[in-house]
């Protein structure tokens, strides 16, 4: 199971703005943070995009493989 940036419930989704300063008209994003954002009913963002982490994110994902179960998949 590799990362999935959808949350379980399909109601949210994570990315990492990198060196980028908008999304989706929202500006100012800071640099190399994580974010999450909520979808509405008809499936677009409701709100703001949330910071929830910064620093050396590499891998964002509700999910992850461990690599100790990896050989059951």
């Amino acid at each position: 199971m590799p990362n999935n940036v959808w949350s379980a419930d399909s109601r949210h989704f994570i990315f990492v703005s990198y060196d980028r300063s908008s999304w989706q008209q929202h500006t100012s994003l800071d640099s190399k943070t994580l974010y999450t954002v909520a979808l509405n009913d008809s499936g677009k963002p409701a709100g703001t995009p949330t910071k929830i982490a910064s620093g050396a994110i590499t891998q964002p994902g509700w999910t992850y493989e461990d690599p100790n179960t990896s050989f059951l998949f």
